[in-house]
């Protein structure tokens, strides 16, 4: 009977095997290595110390600057009722002739006066002392005195100043037909109002300023003319101011405002 050829262990079965499997055991041990030295890492330097932060600062208390209440509102009053507004009637054809002519007439009539009162007037304010004059006036004769001439000098002039200003006025407004029939009262009142303003001034500033020997020669009479001529032209600014000092009301307002404003 021919013999069965063995098989290799690794074509063998594993059931049939009878030798026991090799164990690491057996292995044979490692070479040792000899002249090698492994290179030890050098030890990592302690972590600094770092210092532990200073304490924190107290909060500082701060005072916010409050912003002071604002005043309360002034009441305004109400405004006074609202009245309708009513424009002026202009001046008729015939008022307006009767204002120019009397303008005209009276103009004249100073013009030609005045120097008539001036002739007497420097005689007797150069003459000497206890010097008369006979005048006549619209048939009339009187014997003046320097004072008198004086004040007469200052009278008239005052009036031909205003009647100057009166005439500028009235021609100007008539031509740009803008004369209202509410100023025909100040057309024939302003030439008293600039006479008695101008007596007046003369009287303070001859008596402020001026002795009684002044009365006599020609300046007294330059100084007595100029007076009244200034207070005839400024007539309406004089009494502007008067009437502020006096705490008048204004002539644009009725008396019913005044009593309105001081309630």
């Amino acid at each position: 009977m021919p013999k069965q050829r063995e098989l290799p262990n690794s074509n063998r079965p594993a059931g049939n095997s009878t030798e026991p499997p090799a164990s690491e055991s057996s292995a044979p041990p490692a070479a040792p290595t000899a002249g090698i030295t492994t290179p030890t890492m050098p030890a990592a330097p302690p972590a600094a110390i770092t210092p532990a932060p200073p304490p924190a600062a107290p909060p500082v208390a701060t005072t916010t600057p409050t912003t002071p209440a604002a005043p309360p509102a002034a009441i305004t009053p109400p405004p006074p009722p609202h009245r309708p507004h009513t424009p002026i009637p202009l001046m008729s054809t015939r008022l307006r002739r009767v204002i120019g002519m009397y303008l005209i007439v009276f103009g004249v009539a100073l013009l030609a006066t005045i120097p008539w009162a001036w002739s007497f007037a420097s005689r007797l304010v150069s003459g000497k002392a206890g010097t008369t004059v006979s005048v006549h006036f619209l048939g009339v004769g009187f014997t003046p005195t320097a004072e008198f001439s004086l004040l007469l000098i200052v009278l008239l002039a005052a009036m031909l100043g205003s009647v100057a200003v009166l005439t500028l006025t009235f021609s100007s407004r008539a031509g740009h037909g803008t004369l209202e029939s509410g100023y025909v009262w100040w057309y024939l009142t302003r030439p008293i109002t600039a006479a008695a303003l101008g007596l007046l001034f003369y009287v303070a500033i001859m008596a402020g300023f001026f002795s009684a020997t002044t009365t006599q020669g020609h300046p007294a009479l330059v100084i007595a003319a100029a007076i009244g001529g200034l207070a005839g032209l400024f007539t309406d600014q004089v009494l502007k101011k008067m009437r502020s000092i006096l705490a008048l009301l204004p002539t644009n307002k009725t008396a019913s405002d005044k009593d309105d404003a001081t309630a």
